[in-house]
């Protein structure tokens, strides 16, 4: 198992994660090398299916104290979704949770043989995750107050 499975197998997504975007993009390049007929390891494809799946578990039996989504990686799946041009209606955390399941499901069973357009749609929601989760982790590091000594 590589280092980005090990990882994106212990946790859920997490917006602040330093290593969600370099995930998402890798699962990225991964389903464009599927839709390009080439061999390819599909680790990260797999690792943030996991990651998804866990951070989005417990969603369908309902509101409740087990199932808290923080608001950033909500925002964050959600705009991506949107980006991608997800074909399902995001519209509430439980239709998030649905698609987001639907999506993860898809993810883990990715093959060589899978249907290229639920390749690219897989590829466009992981790309434009990468960029969300990119673009979040540069806001939040540059709300930072800065060092006295540095000018």
């Amino acid at each position: 198992m590589s280092q980005v499975a090990e990882v994106s197998a212990q946790e859920a997504l997490r917006a602040l994660d330093p290593g969600l975007p370099l995930l998402a993009a890798r699962a990225a390049i991964e389903l464009d090398s599927l839709l390009r007929k080439q061999t390819t390891g599909l680790e990260a494809t797999k690792g943030l299916a996991l990651r998804l799946s866990r951070s989005f578990e417990g969603a369908q039996e309902g509101p409740g104290p087990h199932f808290l989504v923080d608001p950033p990686t909500e925002t964050l799946v959600t705009r991506a979704f949107r980006q991608a041009h997800w074909a399902g209606s995001v519209q509430t955390v439980s239709e998030l949770a649905t698609e987001a399941s639907k999506l993860a499901a898809s993810l883990q069973n990715t093959t060589k043989d899978s249907d290229p357009k639920t390749l690219e749609d897989a590829r466009a929601f992981c790309a434009a995750l990468a960029e969300s989760a990119a673009l979040y982790g540069h806001s939040q590091r540059s709300q930072l107050p800065m060092h006295p000594f540095r000018r």
